[in-house]
């Protein structure tokens, strides 16, 4: 085999080895493109999740503010109640003294 030869094969297996290259390139720019298909439609899904969470959250909240209220509301009229309850045991004590 002369240098000519050698050359040749020596070319041939570079060419072999290059499309080996080639065509795993490729199959890494596909993988490629679905990853990023994938991310993009897992950003969408945790947008939506934080628009429900945030939704819910605030509708959360409101019914706490919303409890708060009640009770103190809740505790106005028993303190109301007990004033009355005293005023008619006192009118009650009043009388029985007649």
């Amino acid at each position: 085999m002369n240098n000519e030869e050698k050359l040749l094969s020596i070319l041939e297996t570079i060419q072999g080895d290059i499309k080996s290259i080639d065509a795993r390139l490729s199959g890494v720019e596909h993988n490629q493109s679905e990853m990023y298909e994938e991310i993009r439609g897992l950003s969408q899904t945790v947008a939506k999740i934080e628009v429900e969470h945030g939704n819910k959250l605030s509708a959360l909240y409101d019914a706490h503010i919303d409890t708060v209220r009640n009770a103190t509301t809740i505790k106005e009229l028993d303190a109301k109640i007990e004033d009355h309850d005293n005023r008619i045991w006192a009118l009650e004590q009043k009388v029985k003294a007649k």
